[in-house]
């Protein structure tokens, strides 16, 4: 019996140190591969920071500000990580410079600076990945070659991005391009030197993945057009910036994917030995515990079979008092001890089939069958009343968790959720149709790509402090609207706290104010062209009054004979300016009284067609405009007949302002039916696009145009003319198209 355990011992202690072996194997290639992952996404942050740094372009920006979070990522891992070799690693490989590096980037640092740190830190980086050395270690054979492989595979992307990046800073420059070339000659052989080994130590299937993407894949071109400038030692017109860089970052990436890839394989290779090393040791446990009950049992059931099944029921009963089930009784006889064998195995049945049924209601299953075995059945008929309660209250949480649902997607705002670490996982509909994107574009960090990116660091710091906080927060910034269009938001964010007060992220609704953004800018221009409008009158008026002055001083002390058509000229333009004054600041009090409701017309009978005549013939003595009425209807209205001629006032003056290049204004007065009258203004003019043609009629807007701001206004004419027309219970509408001029109809209800 001592040799068997010594011997089950020994075997056991050779599998455990196995074990402890592969786990420190697995320790170190988890590092291995986490310092892969972090070199990887610095040459990522390295692509686009350089990209940005040269370029200061927009996507640039945006790229590395989506690969910054994923730098840390792989940073913080490391730091977390067991491997006491990396501790403190941020010192040497440079990385605790990453945040200023960053900032001196977003400040507008050079490409070189950018080049030099990344690579530097990437550098050193590569030297902390060691390979684990084999000797005669039979788990390590099989990966070995990959191992050294995908470290190679890694150098050679770090040398690859120096000097594509190179390439693409005098393409895209123009300078330097000898000066370069002499620069990148060595880091080429390194790059060269390195492939050579890994032709050499790279296994076949290895080596026809690398075939592949040699001729097969962007990395053929790269590598080409990388050895036909070496060559020559000068550069050639086959590519430009932009697509040397595309296609050079397309290759280098398929050579990212093998070097992974290679680690991936190590990865699962290891951990598979691993796993059967720890079946083997499990294995061998259970054969030293089988042979140890085997030997004792052999020992002492002999002597003491009595007392073993005595033991056996007494073991059974406190299994089942302490909440045990499935318990093992063998019965070796059929008397009493027997019988109360039996009986014990049927309390353990019954208490089995318990425990089952209340386990399948505690996940959910409340069609379970189970019935209690009498009605004095305790614990059955508790059961039965737990499942009924446990159904209700999980109906009651579907039900609340589908409501939730439902009043979120039928809310007029847009409504997001994040989770305690800062991700979005949920979106409403109103989300969805205002982006035009999947959920699953969205959650995560997916919503960034729909921010303004000269908005997203301010809202980000905004984010950030709040999330620290854990405070409510309100601002604004401009988001992408499917199709492209930009759009004001404002976004209210609260946090979220569990019933036990534990911090759950933030809920948050954002709601679409650009409409009231553009009116507050109309509005604004209004005020500035409102002043600017009523001080030019002004200031000629002062002018030519002055200059009377002048003329009646000449008069009175040098007896200087005044020019009556000077006088005259003065008076006029006087006379001029004061009545433009005059209409800027009846717009201006007509306004005031539709604000405050104060609009009084003065309703009567009147000819509509005499009305119109007349104000032609007010406006014919002042333009050089032909204005013809091309049709004729004799109609009378009842309204207020001032009013009414100053909107036909204000649609003609349009028509003559904005057709500067032609002479005819055309009027037509008809009936579009028994009941209706209509007055249309036809012009030749500048015309007005589709998407401005609903809003003229809006208070303060005004056409945007290098053509349209050369012409005086408030935009509020048409605002007032609307809404007299409107108080008339008619319509005004416009057909319009950009360069061939508009028609303005207005219609009213016959008396």
């Amino acid at each position: 019996m001592v040799l068997i355990i010594y011997l089950a011992l020994g075997i056991y202690h050779e599998k455990y140190e196995k074990v402890q072996l592969l786990e420190g194997y697995m320790a170190r290639i988890d590092a291995s591969a986490d310092i892969s992952d972090l070199i990887n996404s610095l040459q990522f942050e390295r692509r686009y920071s350089f990209s940005y740094a040269l370029k200061k372009d927009l996507d640039s920006r945006a790229q590395m500000e989506i690969r910054r979070p994923v730098t840390d990522l792989a940073i913080k891992k490391i730091d977390e990580g067991k491997d006491s070799s990396l501790k403190n690693f941020e010192d040497y490989t440079f990385l605790k410079n990453l945040d200023a590096i960053r900032a001196a980037i977003d400040k507008g640092t050079s490409q070189d600076v950018v080049m030099q740190y990344y690579t530097t830190t990437i550098f050193r980086l590569n030297t902390l990945n060691l390979i684990v050395p084999v000797g005669n270690n039979t788990y390590l054979k099989p990966v070995y070659n990959d191992l050294v492989c995908q470290k190679i595979l890694s150098e050679m992307v770090t040398y690859l991005g120096i000097i594509r990046a190179n390439f693409y800073n005098v393409l895209y420059t123009k300078q330097n391009m000898v000066g370069t070339l002499y620069g990148l000659a060595g880091v080429n052989e390194i790059y060269k030197s390195y492939e050579k080994e890994f032709l050499i130590k790279a296994s076949p299937v290895v080596l026809r993945e690398y075939e592949t993407l040699r001729t097969k894949t962007t990395l053929n071109p790269t590598i080409d057009y990388i050895d036909k400038v070496f060559k020559k030692f000068a550069f050639d017109s086959l590519y430009d910036a932009e697509a040397w860089w595309k296609m050079s970052g397309d290759g280098t990436d398929h050579l990212k994917d093998l070097q992974q890839d290679l680690m991936r394989r190590v990865q699962a290779t290891i951990k598979k030995a691993y796993r059967d090393e720890i079946f083997g040791k499990d294995l061998t446990l259970i054969l030293l515990l089988v042979a140890l009950v085997f030997v004792f049992a052999l020992m002492f059931y002999t002597a003491h079979v009595i007392t073993e099944m005595l033991k056996s029921l007494n073991d059974g009963t406190q299994k089942i008092a302490g909440g045990f089930t499935g318990i093992q009784i063998k019965n070796v006889s059929n008397d009493v001890i027997g019988s109360l064998g039996q009986s014990i195995l049927k309390i353990d049945n019954n208490n089995k089939q318990l425990a089952e049924a209340a386990d399948s209601i505690g996940k959910g299953n409340f069609n379970v069958p189970f019935s209690p075995r009498s009605e004095n059945d305790v614990l059955g008929n508790a059961i039965i009343r737990m499942k009924e309660n446990l159904r209700r209250f999980t109906t009651e949480i579907e039900k609340s968790r589908e409501q939730f649902k439902q009043v979120a997607d039928s809310a007029p705002v847009m409504i997001w959720m994040t989770d305690e670490n800062k991700l979005c996982n949920f979106v409403n509909k109103g989300w969805l149709k205002f982006t035009g994107r999947k959920k699953e574009q969205e959650l995560g960090y997916g919503w960034i790509e729909g921010m303004h990116p000269d908005d997203y660091s301010r809202c980000a710091e905004a984010f950030e402090d709040a999330f620290n906080e854990r405070k409510e927060y309100s601002i604004e910034y401009r988001f992408r609207k499917s199709g492209d269009e930009y759009r004001w938001l404002t976004e209210n964010a609260t946090p979220v706290y569990s019933t036990e007060g534990k911090f759950e992220g933030y809920i948050g609704t954002c709601i679409d104010i650009h409409e009231m953004k553009m009116h507050e800018q109309r509005k604004d221009d209004f005020i500035k062209m409102a002043s600017h409008e009523l001080k030019t009158p002004v200031t000629s008026i002062k002018g030519y009054v002055q200059i009377l002055l002048s003329m009646f001083d000449d008069y009175n002390k040098n007896n200087q004979q005044v020019s009556p058509q000077a006088i005259q000229v003065s008076l006029t333009t006087i006379d001029k300016q004061i009545i433009k004054l005059n209409r800027l600041m009846s717009e201006l009090l007509d306004l005031s009284r539709i604000d405050s409701g104060k609009l009084e017309l003065n309703m009567q009978n009147f000819d509509l067609d005499k009305l119109v005549n007349e104000t032609i013939q007010d406006i014919q003595q002042i333009t050089k405009h032909q204005i013809i009425i091309k049709t004729f209807s004799r109609c009378r209205i009842f309204g207020d007949k001032d009013r009414m001629g100053q909107v036909f006032l204000n649609i003609l003056t349009n028509a003559i302002k904005y057709s500067p290049q032609t002479d005819v204004i055309e009027v037509n007065i008809f009936q579009p039916s028994p009941d209706t009258v209509s007055v249309s203004v036809t012009d030749h003019g500048i015309g007005i696009d589709k998407k401005d043609q609903e809003k003229i009629f809006e208070r303060f807007y005004r056409v945007e145009g290098k053509s349209e701001l050369t012409y005086p206004g408030f935009g509020i004419g048409l605002f007032i003319a609307s809404e007299i027309i409107h108080r008339h219970h008619g319509k005004i509408s416009v057909d319009s198209e950009k360069g061939k001029g508009s028609v303005f109809t207005v219609t009213l209800q016959v008396n």
